[in-house]
């Protein structure tokens, strides 16, 4: 125990020594950009999934849509102002393709009215205008007759 006593007090104090335990704040000097500059209107077209029940994702129907009326009416749709986060589960996405290769994933709860997408691992939220909302029911209705 004697040689124990003076290692330990050696280590405490050791460890102990030299250390600044103030905390002190700088500027901060990195840049904090988010970049919402997507350009919607750049989709060529869209591959639309839709999820008869949501709670089985496994399960779905999808059609890919070219049509220009819905590109446009989407792409306006997602540029509207964006809203609080809502906790509702989707029931359908889409995956918008620029030049043949997906570059954003759109996702539609028809229980809350919403799209929802991401920004720099940020959930962006905007209300589903009425025309989008009849596109969407549309396309539905069109993949429920298939």
């Amino acid at each position: 125990m004697k040689l124990h006593l003076p290692l330990l007090v050696g280590l405490l104090s050791a460890c102990s020594n030299g250390v600044d335990n103030k905390k002190t704040t700088g500027k901060d000097t990195a840049i904090h950009q988010e970049v919402n500059a997507i350009n919607w209107h750049e989709t060529d077209s869209v591959e639309f999934i839709f999820y008869p029940d949501p709670k089985k994702q496994k399960e779905y129907k999808h059609l890919f849509i070219r049509d220009s009326i819905f590109l446009k009416t989407l792409a306006g749709n997602l540029e509207s102002a964006t809203v609080p986060s809502k906790q509702c589960t989707h029931n359908s996405k889409f995956y918008l393709f620029k030049n043949g290769e997906v570059f954003k994933t759109v996702y539609v709860s028809d229980s809350c009215n919403y799209l929802a997408y991401a920004v720099n691992s940020r959930q962006k939220f905007v209300i589903m205008n009425t025309a989008m909302k009849a596109l969407i029911i549309e396309q539905v209705t069109q993949l429920a007759n298939k």
